[in-house]
Protein backbone atom coordinates (compact mmCIF):
# COMPACT_ATOMS: atom_id res chain seq x y z
CA UNK A 1 0.00 0.00 0.00
CA UNK A 2 2.51 2.51 0.68
CA UNK A 3 4.81 1.76 -2.40
CA UNK A 4 1.38 1.80 -4.61
CA UNK A 5 0.86 5.79 -2.57
CA UNK A 6 4.23 6.62 -3.41
CA UNK A 7 3.66 5.59 -7.25
CA UNK A 8 0.62 7.92 -6.91
CA UNK A 9 2.14 10.89 -5.77
CA UNK A 10 4.95 10.38 -8.47
CA UNK A 11 2.90 10.08 -11.05
CA UNK A 12 0.39 13.29 -9.70
CA UNK A 13 4.11 15.37 -9.19
CA UNK A 14 4.93 14.90 -12.86
CA UNK A 15 1.45 15.92 -13.98
CA UNK A 16 2.41 18.93 -11.73
CA UNK A 17 5.37 19.45 -13.39
CA UNK A 18 3.46 19.05 -16.78
CA UNK A 19 1.17 21.69 -15.97
CA UNK A 20 2.48 23.77 -13.86
CA UNK A 21 4.14 26.21 -16.52
CA UNK A 22 0.70 26.36 -18.13
CA UNK A 23 -1.22 27.10 -14.83
CA UNK A 24 -1.01 30.72 -14.58
CA UNK A 25 -1.34 31.39 -18.22
CA UNK A 26 -4.90 32.52 -19.46
CA UNK A 27 -7.26 29.74 -20.57
CA UNK A 28 -10.76 29.67 -22.81
CA UNK A 29 -13.71 28.22 -19.69
CA UNK A 30 -17.00 28.92 -21.90
CA UNK A 31 -18.24 30.02 -24.63
CA UNK A 32 -21.55 32.82 -24.81
CA UNK A 33 -24.05 32.08 -28.30
CA UNK A 34 -24.62 36.01 -29.53
CA UNK A 35 -26.54 37.21 -33.02
CA UNK A 36 -25.33 37.14 -36.30
CA UNK A 37 -21.87 38.37 -36.58
CA UNK A 38 -20.79 39.65 -33.27
CA UNK A 39 -17.63 41.96 -33.56
CA UNK A 40 -17.03 44.07 -30.78
CA UNK A 41 -17.27 43.51 -27.09
CA UNK A 42 -17.01 45.99 -24.28
CA UNK A 43 -17.28 45.21 -20.33
CA UNK A 44 -18.82 46.62 -17.54
CA UNK A 45 -16.38 45.65 -14.24
CA UNK A 46 -19.43 47.31 -11.80
CA UNK A 47 -21.91 45.23 -13.26
CA UNK A 48 -20.59 42.31 -14.98
CA UNK A 49 -22.34 43.38 -17.84
CA UNK A 50 -21.13 42.87 -21.87
CA UNK A 51 -22.07 44.57 -24.65
CA UNK A 52 -21.66 42.62 -27.95
CA UNK A 53 -21.87 44.83 -31.65
CA UNK A 54 -23.53 42.54 -34.17
CA UNK A 55 -22.45 43.33 -37.57
CA UNK A 56 -25.35 41.61 -39.10
CA UNK A 57 -27.81 42.31 -37.47
CA UNK A 58 -27.31 45.79 -36.51
CA UNK A 59 -27.78 46.16 -32.86
CA UNK A 60 -26.11 45.46 -29.82
CA UNK A 61 -26.53 42.29 -27.17
CA UNK A 62 -25.85 42.81 -23.35
CA UNK A 63 -24.82 39.42 -21.70
CA UNK A 64 -24.24 38.69 -17.97
CA UNK A 65 -20.55 37.82 -18.12
CA UNK A 66 -20.99 36.35 -14.73
CA UNK A 67 -24.09 33.62 -15.94
CA UNK A 68 -23.43 33.84 -19.60
CA UNK A 69 -27.14 34.73 -20.11
CA UNK A 70 -28.66 37.01 -22.67
CA UNK A 71 -30.36 40.36 -20.86
CA UNK A 72 -33.34 41.96 -22.65
CA UNK A 73 -33.24 42.46 -26.29
CA UNK A 74 -30.83 43.76 -28.42
CA UNK A 75 -30.00 47.66 -28.88
CA UNK A 76 -30.86 48.48 -32.29
CA UNK A 77 -27.77 50.70 -33.37
CA UNK A 78 -26.11 51.88 -36.84
CA UNK A 79 -24.98 50.66 -40.11
CA UNK A 80 -22.62 48.13 -39.51
CA UNK A 81 -21.40 48.16 -35.82
CA UNK A 82 -18.22 47.07 -35.24
CA UNK A 83 -16.24 47.88 -32.41
CA UNK A 84 -17.73 49.13 -28.30
CA UNK A 85 -16.50 50.87 -25.30
CA UNK A 86 -17.74 51.37 -22.39
CA UNK A 87 -16.76 54.41 -19.84
CA UNK A 88 -17.31 52.36 -16.49
CA UNK A 89 -17.38 55.66 -14.43
CA UNK A 90 -20.67 57.67 -16.64
CA UNK A 91 -22.26 54.31 -17.66
CA UNK A 92 -21.78 55.35 -21.16
CA UNK A 93 -21.55 52.92 -24.11
CA UNK A 94 -19.84 54.06 -27.56
CA UNK A 95 -20.16 51.92 -30.59
CA UNK A 96 -19.10 52.62 -33.95
CA UNK A 97 -21.08 51.97 -36.78
CA UNK A 98 -18.96 51.04 -39.53
CA UNK A 99 -20.81 51.30 -42.65
CA UNK A 100 -22.14 54.99 -41.12
CA UNK A 101 -19.33 56.90 -40.13
CA UNK A 102 -20.47 57.47 -36.63
CA UNK A 103 -20.51 56.26 -32.83
CA UNK A 104 -23.68 55.55 -31.62
CA UNK A 105 -23.97 56.31 -27.42
CA UNK A 106 -26.03 54.14 -25.55
CA UNK A 107 -26.87 54.78 -21.72
CA UNK A 108 -26.20 51.77 -19.44
CA UNK A 109 -29.05 52.59 -17.05
CA UNK A 110 -31.51 52.30 -19.84
CA UNK A 111 -29.60 50.39 -22.82
CA UNK A 112 -31.37 52.91 -24.80
CA UNK A 113 -29.39 54.72 -27.40
CA UNK A 114 -29.15 58.82 -26.54
CA UNK A 115 -28.42 61.74 -29.13
CA UNK A 116 -27.56 61.62 -32.77
CA UNK A 117 -24.71 59.61 -33.86
CA UNK A 118 -21.43 61.35 -33.73
CA UNK A 119 -19.43 62.04 -36.83
CA UNK A 120 -16.21 60.73 -37.04
CA UNK A 121 -13.12 59.38 -40.09
CA UNK A 122 -13.39 56.92 -42.58
CA UNK A 123 -14.92 53.28 -41.86
CA UNK A 124 -14.11 53.22 -38.07
CA UNK A 125 -13.50 49.70 -36.84
CA UNK A 126 -12.49 50.26 -32.88
CA UNK A 127 -13.02 52.28 -29.93
CA UNK A 128 -11.60 52.99 -26.52
CA UNK A 129 -12.67 55.46 -24.05
CA UNK A 130 -9.41 56.90 -21.53
CA UNK A 131 -12.09 56.94 -18.20
CA UNK A 132 -9.40 59.14 -16.69
CA UNK A 133 -10.00 62.03 -18.87
CA UNK A 134 -13.63 60.92 -20.66
CA UNK A 135 -11.58 60.96 -24.07
CA UNK A 136 -12.72 58.22 -26.56
CA UNK A 137 -10.47 57.39 -29.29
CA UNK A 138 -11.68 56.25 -32.38
CA UNK A 139 -9.71 53.84 -35.20
CA UNK A 140 -10.68 54.98 -38.56
CA UNK A 141 -9.58 52.17 -40.98
CA UNK A 142 -9.27 53.32 -44.30
CA UNK A 143 -8.17 56.64 -43.00
CA UNK A 144 -4.70 55.78 -41.06
CA UNK A 145 -5.90 57.80 -37.99
CA UNK A 146 -7.54 57.77 -34.70
CA UNK A 147 -10.22 60.35 -33.75
CA UNK A 148 -10.88 62.17 -30.75
CA UNK A 149 -13.85 62.87 -28.88
CA UNK A 150 -15.09 64.52 -26.43
CA UNK A 151 -17.11 62.21 -23.47
CA UNK A 152 -18.59 65.40 -21.99
CA UNK A 153 -20.17 66.96 -25.16
CA UNK A 154 -19.80 63.90 -27.61
CA UNK A 155 -17.91 65.62 -30.10
CA UNK A 156 -14.75 65.44 -32.09
CA UNK A 157 -11.94 67.50 -30.55
CA UNK A 158 -8.45 68.58 -32.06
CA UNK A 159 -6.99 66.70 -35.50
CA UNK A 160 -7.39 63.08 -35.70
CA UNK A 161 -3.95 60.83 -34.72
CA UNK A 162 -2.26 59.68 -37.71
CA UNK A 163 -1.35 55.96 -37.35
CA UNK A 164 0.25 53.63 -40.03
CA UNK A 165 -1.32 50.16 -41.33
CA UNK A 166 -4.95 50.16 -41.61
CA UNK A 167 -6.01 50.77 -37.94
CA UNK A 168 -8.38 48.42 -36.47
CA UNK A 169 -8.82 47.98 -32.44
CA UNK A 170 -7.99 50.06 -29.66
CA UNK A 171 -8.02 50.23 -26.21
CA UNK A 172 -7.00 53.09 -23.69
CA UNK A 173 -5.17 52.23 -20.30
CA UNK A 174 -6.94 54.79 -17.36
CA UNK A 175 -4.07 54.17 -15.17
CA UNK A 176 -1.52 54.86 -17.52
CA UNK A 177 -2.68 57.05 -20.21
CA UNK A 178 -1.02 54.80 -22.88
CA UNK A 179 -3.67 54.36 -25.84
CA UNK A 180 -2.95 51.05 -28.04
CA UNK A 181 -4.05 50.86 -31.56
CA UNK A 182 -3.99 47.97 -33.47
CA UNK A 183 -2.56 48.30 -37.34
CA UNK A 184 -3.71 45.65 -39.27
CA UNK A 185 -1.88 45.29 -42.76
CA UNK A 186 1.91 46.17 -40.81
CA UNK A 187 1.20 43.32 -38.12
CA UNK A 188 1.66 45.96 -35.29
CA UNK A 189 0.60 47.84 -32.17
CA UNK A 190 0.92 51.60 -31.87
CA UNK A 191 1.42 52.80 -28.42
CA UNK A 192 -0.06 56.43 -28.18
CA UNK A 193 0.63 58.87 -25.31
CA UNK A 194 -2.98 59.88 -23.69
CA UNK A 195 -1.40 62.08 -21.01
CA UNK A 196 -2.57 65.43 -21.52
CA UNK A 197 0.27 67.09 -19.63
CA UNK A 198 2.98 65.09 -21.86
CA UNK A 199 5.09 66.76 -24.21
CA UNK A 200 4.02 63.57 -26.28
CA UNK A 201 0.75 64.05 -26.05
CA UNK A 202 -1.41 62.39 -28.39
CA UNK A 203 1.53 61.14 -30.27
CA UNK A 204 2.91 57.55 -31.43
CA UNK A 205 5.47 57.08 -28.53
CA UNK A 206 6.29 53.22 -29.53
CA UNK A 207 5.50 50.17 -31.87
CA UNK A 208 5.43 46.66 -30.63
CA UNK A 209 5.43 44.11 -33.93
CA UNK A 210 2.40 41.54 -33.46
CA UNK A 211 2.65 37.73 -34.48
CA UNK A 212 -0.13 38.46 -37.34
CA UNK A 213 -2.92 40.89 -38.34
CA UNK A 214 -4.21 42.77 -35.14
CA UNK A 215 -7.78 43.44 -34.97
CA UNK A 216 -9.36 43.72 -31.51
CA UNK A 217 -7.55 45.32 -28.45
CA UNK A 218 -8.27 45.19 -24.78
CA UNK A 219 -6.19 46.53 -21.62
CA UNK A 220 -6.39 45.48 -17.84
CA UNK A 221 -6.24 48.31 -16.10
CA UNK A 222 -4.88 46.95 -12.93
CA UNK A 223 -2.14 44.29 -14.46
CA UNK A 224 -1.35 46.62 -17.24
CA UNK A 225 -1.61 43.61 -19.75
CA UNK A 226 -3.27 44.49 -23.36
CA UNK A 227 -4.31 41.45 -25.37
CA UNK A 228 -4.65 41.41 -28.84
CA UNK A 229 -7.01 40.04 -31.35
CA UNK A 230 -5.13 38.21 -34.52
CA UNK A 231 -7.72 37.70 -36.83
CA UNK A 232 -6.08 34.99 -39.13
CA UNK A 233 -4.37 32.63 -36.20
CA UNK A 234 -7.76 32.95 -34.41
CA UNK A 235 -6.22 33.58 -31.40
CA UNK A 236 -5.22 35.98 -28.51
CA UNK A 237 -1.64 38.06 -27.98
CA UNK A 238 -1.16 39.21 -24.66
CA UNK A 239 1.53 42.08 -24.06
CA UNK A 240 3.28 43.56 -20.78
CA UNK A 241 2.58 46.87 -21.14
CA UNK A 242 5.59 47.32 -18.68
CA UNK A 243 7.63 46.46 -21.59
CA UNK A 244 5.37 46.99 -24.55
CA UNK A 245 6.55 42.79 -25.05
CA UNK A 246 4.48 39.36 -25.98
CA UNK A 247 4.42 37.47 -23.11
CA UNK A 248 3.37 33.58 -23.20
CA UNK A 249 1.51 31.92 -25.62
CA UNK A 250 -0.97 32.97 -27.61
CA UNK A 251 -4.64 31.93 -26.18
CA UNK A 252 -6.72 29.59 -29.24
CA UNK A 253 -10.41 31.19 -29.38
CA UNK A 254 -13.01 30.13 -32.09
CA UNK A 255 -13.27 31.56 -35.69
CA UNK A 256 -12.26 34.89 -36.62
CA UNK A 257 -12.10 36.66 -33.68
CA UNK A 258 -12.85 40.34 -33.73
CA UNK A 259 -13.23 42.34 -30.75
CA UNK A 260 -11.47 41.64 -27.40
CA UNK A 261 -12.75 43.01 -23.43
CA UNK A 262 -11.32 42.40 -20.00
CA UNK A 263 -13.54 42.91 -16.90
CA UNK A 264 -10.31 42.62 -14.36
CA UNK A 265 -12.80 42.53 -11.39
CA UNK A 266 -14.68 39.01 -12.62
CA UNK A 267 -10.49 38.18 -13.79
CA UNK A 268 -12.27 37.52 -17.32
CA UNK A 269 -11.05 38.36 -21.51
CA UNK A 270 -14.19 38.26 -23.55
CA UNK A 271 -13.37 37.83 -27.23
CA UNK A 272 -16.45 38.19 -29.88
CA UNK A 273 -15.71 35.45 -32.68
CA UNK A 274 -17.34 36.84 -35.88
CA UNK A 275 -17.75 33.54 -37.86
CA UNK A 276 -18.58 31.31 -34.91
CA UNK A 277 -21.64 34.21 -33.90
CA UNK A 278 -19.95 33.21 -30.33
CA UNK A 279 -17.99 34.89 -27.65
CA UNK A 280 -15.43 33.37 -25.91
CA UNK A 281 -15.27 33.61 -22.14
CA UNK A 282 -11.54 33.28 -21.17
CA UNK A 283 -10.29 33.09 -17.09
CA UNK A 284 -7.20 35.48 -16.39
CA UNK A 285 -5.03 34.50 -13.57
CA UNK A 286 -3.31 38.06 -13.37
CA UNK A 287 -4.57 39.97 -10.61
CA UNK A 288 -2.64 42.70 -9.46
CA UNK A 289 -0.72 41.45 -6.31
CA UNK A 290 -2.74 41.60 -2.90
CA UNK A 291 -5.65 42.13 -5.10
CA UNK A 292 -9.47 41.45 -3.62
CA UNK A 293 -10.43 38.40 -4.94
CA UNK A 294 -13.69 37.94 -2.76
CA UNK A 295 -14.96 41.28 -2.26
CA UNK A 296 -14.52 41.28 1.31
CA UNK A 297 -12.71 44.48 1.34
CA UNK A 298 -9.37 42.80 2.19
CA UNK A 299 -6.19 42.39 -0.09
CA UNK A 300 -4.90 38.60 -0.63
CA UNK A 301 -1.88 40.12 1.35
CA UNK A 302 -4.08 41.36 4.06
CA UNK A 303 -5.84 38.34 4.88
CA UNK A 304 -2.89 36.01 4.75
CA UNK A 305 -0.22 37.86 6.10
CA UNK A 306 -1.14 41.24 7.73
CA UNK A 307 -0.02 44.33 7.28
CA UNK A 308 0.77 47.38 9.53
CA UNK A 309 -1.89 49.38 8.27
CA UNK A 310 -4.48 49.41 5.33
CA UNK A 311 -3.11 48.44 1.84
CA UNK A 312 -3.73 50.69 -1.08
CA UNK A 313 -7.04 50.01 -2.30
CA UNK A 314 -8.30 47.95 0.57
CA UNK A 315 -11.59 48.89 2.81
CA UNK A 316 -10.18 47.64 6.03
CA UNK A 317 -10.92 49.77 8.90
CA UNK A 318 -7.36 48.65 10.00
CA UNK A 319 -5.67 45.52 9.43
CA UNK A 320 -6.55 43.33 12.31
CA UNK A 321 -9.72 42.02 10.92
CA UNK A 322 -7.98 41.25 7.60
CA UNK A 323 -5.35 38.91 9.37
CA UNK A 324 -7.79 37.09 10.80
CA UNK A 325 -10.46 37.83 7.88
CA UNK A 326 -12.91 34.15 7.57
CA UNK A 327 -11.72 34.00 4.32
CA UNK A 328 -7.64 34.02 4.98
CA UNK A 329 -7.70 30.58 2.56
CA UNK A 330 -8.10 32.58 -0.59
CA UNK A 331 -4.47 32.70 -1.05
CA UNK A 332 -2.89 28.71 -1.43
CA UNK A 333 0.66 29.85 -0.19
CA UNK A 334 1.79 27.14 2.56
CA UNK A 335 4.62 26.17 4.49
CA UNK A 336 7.67 25.17 2.53
CA UNK A 337 9.44 22.78 2.42
CA UNK A 338 7.21 20.03 4.09
CA UNK A 339 9.16 17.93 6.03
CA UNK A 340 8.48 14.64 7.33
CA UNK A 341 7.12 14.68 11.00
CA UNK A 342 8.39 15.56 13.78
CA UNK A 343 10.78 17.83 12.03
CA UNK A 344 9.36 21.37 11.49
CA UNK A 345 8.18 22.61 7.83
CA UNK A 346 9.82 25.75 6.33
CA UNK A 347 7.86 29.33 6.41
CA UNK A 348 5.42 30.58 4.19
CA UNK A 349 7.11 32.76 1.18
CA UNK A 350 4.42 35.07 0.19
CA UNK A 351 4.01 33.18 -3.23
CA UNK A 352 2.57 30.14 -4.96
CA UNK A 353 4.78 28.62 -7.05
CA UNK A 354 5.67 24.49 -7.56
CA UNK A 355 7.31 23.81 -4.20
CA UNK A 356 3.74 25.11 -3.09
CA UNK A 357 2.17 22.13 -5.14
CA UNK A 358 4.69 19.55 -3.87
CA UNK A 359 4.10 20.58 -0.29
CA UNK A 360 0.62 20.08 -0.70
CA UNK A 361 1.20 16.85 -2.60
CA UNK A 362 2.86 15.86 0.44
CA UNK A 363 -0.06 15.92 2.78
CA UNK A 364 -2.33 14.23 0.80
CA UNK A 365 -3.56 10.78 2.41
CA UNK A 366 -3.75 12.91 5.88
CA UNK A 367 -6.69 14.10 7.31
CA UNK A 368 -8.23 15.84 10.13
CA UNK A 369 -8.31 13.78 13.07
CA UNK A 370 -6.07 11.19 12.61
CA UNK A 371 -4.36 11.15 15.25
CA UNK A 372 -1.27 11.94 14.30
CA UNK A 373 -1.14 8.59 12.07
CA UNK A 374 1.15 9.36 9.43
CA UNK A 375 0.85 9.29 5.63
CA UNK A 376 3.34 7.56 3.13
CA UNK A 377 5.46 10.58 3.39
CA UNK A 378 5.47 10.71 7.20
CA UNK A 379 3.28 13.49 7.86
CA UNK A 380 -0.01 13.76 10.38
CA UNK A 381 -2.80 15.86 9.52
CA UNK A 382 -2.86 16.72 13.38
CA UNK A 383 0.89 16.89 14.25
CA UNK A 384 1.60 20.16 15.83
CA UNK A 385 5.13 21.52 14.72
CA UNK A 386 4.36 24.99 15.20
CA UNK A 387 5.53 25.83 11.82
CA UNK A 388 1.59 26.27 10.99
CA UNK A 389 -0.31 29.65 12.08
CA UNK A 390 -3.40 29.98 9.94
CA UNK A 391 -5.29 32.91 11.59
CA UNK A 392 -2.22 35.00 12.88
CA UNK A 393 -2.68 34.36 16.30
CA UNK A 394 0.63 33.02 17.29
CA UNK A 395 -0.86 30.12 18.74
CA UNK A 396 0.77 26.62 16.51
CA UNK A 397 -2.07 24.72 14.73
CA UNK A 398 -2.87 21.60 13.33
CA UNK A 399 -0.04 21.02 10.14
CA UNK A 400 -2.71 19.80 7.71
CA UNK A 401 -5.08 23.16 8.20
CA UNK A 402 -2.38 25.11 6.33
CA UNK A 403 -2.57 22.34 3.27
CA UNK A 404 -5.81 21.69 3.26
CA UNK A 405 -8.24 23.56 0.98
CA UNK A 406 -10.97 23.54 -1.44
CA UNK A 407 -12.62 24.79 -4.73
CA UNK A 408 -13.69 28.22 -4.17
CA UNK A 409 -17.33 29.62 -4.58
CA UNK A 410 -18.68 31.24 -7.67
CA UNK A 411 -17.84 32.78 -9.52
CA UNK A 412 -13.88 31.62 -9.87
CA UNK A 413 -13.52 27.97 -8.89
CA UNK A 414 -11.13 26.38 -8.49
CA UNK A 415 -8.91 29.87 -8.59
CA UNK A 416 -10.21 30.93 -5.42
CA UNK A 417 -9.30 28.08 -3.25
CA UNK A 418 -12.23 27.25 -0.61
CA UNK A 419 -12.05 26.53 3.10
CA UNK A 420 -10.32 23.67 4.84
CA UNK A 421 -12.50 20.54 3.97
CA UNK A 422 -10.79 18.25 6.65
CA UNK A 423 -8.61 16.44 4.44
CA UNK A 424 -5.82 16.65 1.98
CA UNK A 425 -6.67 15.00 -1.16
CA UNK A 426 -6.02 16.06 -4.83
CA UNK A 427 -8.34 17.96 -5.14
CA UNK A 428 -6.79 20.40 -3.17
CA UNK A 429 -3.05 19.81 -5.31
CA UNK A 430 -5.57 21.07 -8.23
CA UNK A 431 -6.70 23.96 -6.61
CA UNK A 432 -2.78 25.20 -5.48
CA UNK A 433 -2.01 24.37 -9.07
CA UNK A 434 -4.71 26.75 -10.64
CA UNK A 435 -2.79 29.37 -8.62
CA UNK A 436 0.99 28.82 -9.29
CA UNK A 437 2.39 32.19 -10.57
CA UNK A 438 0.41 34.59 -8.12
CA UNK A 439 2.37 36.37 -5.57
CA UNK A 440 1.92 39.13 -2.39
CA UNK A 441 5.80 39.54 -2.53
CA UNK A 442 5.54 43.01 -3.62
CA UNK A 443 3.02 45.26 -2.43
CA UNK A 444 0.19 45.85 -4.02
Amino acid sequence: MKARLFLTLAVAVAIALLLGSAAAQPMVIGTVPVRDGPHGVAANPSTSLLYVANEGSDNVSVINGITSEVVGDPIPVGDQPQGVALNPNTNRIYVVNGNGNSVSVIDGDTNTVVGDPIPVGNTPLGVAVNASTNLIYVSNFNGNSVSVIDGDTNTVVGNPIPVAGYPFGVAANPSTNFIYVANHWSESLSVIDGNPLSPEYHSEVDVVPLAGEGLGVAVNPITNRIYVVTNFDDDVSVIDGDTNTVVGDPILVQDEPYGVATNPTAHRIYVANHASNTVSVIWDPYPSPGSDSDGDGCTWCEETFGAPSPRPGSTCASPDPCYSDSNWYDFYDVPVPAMPDPTPNGPKDQAVAMDDVLAVLFYVGSYDGDGGKTNANGVAYDSVKGSCDWNGDTVPDKEGLCYDRSSGPEPNPPYDAGPPDGAVTMADVLVVLAQVGLSCIEPP
